[in-house]
């Protein structure tokens, strides 16, 4: 069974102009994914010592995600404000909360490396562990989003078998950009495009993927859903457009209910 460890951010997402919570982040949203795919998951990271903290853990739980690596710090869990517009996710302000206290132990990283695949996110405070993670034997990957020119890439790049990230350009400078990245990572690069489809970038070739038709009802866990598809694929065996197809059907289940899950 594919086993998948995430780490880093967490989050509250608050819809502000329909009152609703959903809990949320990237690499949590890619565990509740990965188990909802068939496979195993473990989160690590910190929650606030308030009632959405133990919200979190609860929300996690209940989707079977193992959550005995996450640290309850005092202070405030992070708030993602959100407003819903005409199906699209509208973001505002972001509280970070206790979200830069982020530690992991020895034992911590120890049972990361055990896992068919680490993932993470550009805003988790996780770049700094990656090269012990990467050492200690794991496939690793990082959700750069639309940070494009985050110095990030480079401080943990070295250490990374996948980077994920979100394009709204054309194709020959989306091809620029991934080439780029791949002369400073020389790992696989993949690129959602929302409508568009996917790109991924071995270092030989590019190959494309579109979406799968469904109905949208709100477009938020779409990219988390793709890279948990992809990894889930990829760490099965299949090949990367095997893997691409299997990351576009998982976020099509995703944008067809609100909230990321």
């Amino acid at each position: 069974m594919i086993r998948v460890g995430a780490v880093g951010d967490n989050c509250v997402d608050m819809y502000d102009n329909i009152g609703e919570l959903y809990v949320g982040g990237n690499p949590v949203n890619v565990a509740v994914y990965i188990k909802r795919l068939g496979g195993e998951s473990i989160y690590a990271g910190v929650v606030g010592s308030d009632g959405y903290g133990k919200w979190v853990k609860e929300e996690l739980n209940k989707k079977g995600v193992d959550v005995s690596m996450v640290k309850t710090i005092e202070g405030t869990t992070a708030i993602s404000h959100i407003d819903l517009i005409e199906k699209e996710r509208v973001f505002g302000e972001y509280e970070e909360g206790v979200l830069p206290k982020l530690y992991l132990t020895e034992e911590d990283l120890s049972k990361l490396a055990d896992c068919d695949v680490v993932v993470s996110s550009v805003w988790s405070y996780a770049e700094h562990y990656f090269e012990k993670i990467k050492k200690l034997g794991a496939v690793t990957a990082m959700d750069f989003s639309t940070e494009l020119d985050s110095e990030i890439i480079d401080v943990v790049g070295p250490y990374l078998d996948y980077a994920f990230f979100s394009f709204e350009e054309g194709d020959k400078k989306l091809e620029n950009f991934m080439k780029d990245i791949y002369q400073r990572i020389k790992g696989m690069v993949v690129v959602t495009r929302g409508e568009e489809g996917s790109v991924v970038y071995d270092g030989k070739e590019f190959i494309y993927h579109g979406i799968e038709p469904c109905e949208v009802v709100d477009t938020l866990g779409a990219g988390d859903s793709f890279i948990a598809g992809f990894l889930y694929g990829m760490s099965e065996g299949l090949s990367i457009k095997e893997s691409m197809i299997k990351g576009a059907k998982n976020s099509s289940v995703t944008i067809g209910y609100k909230g990321a899950w």
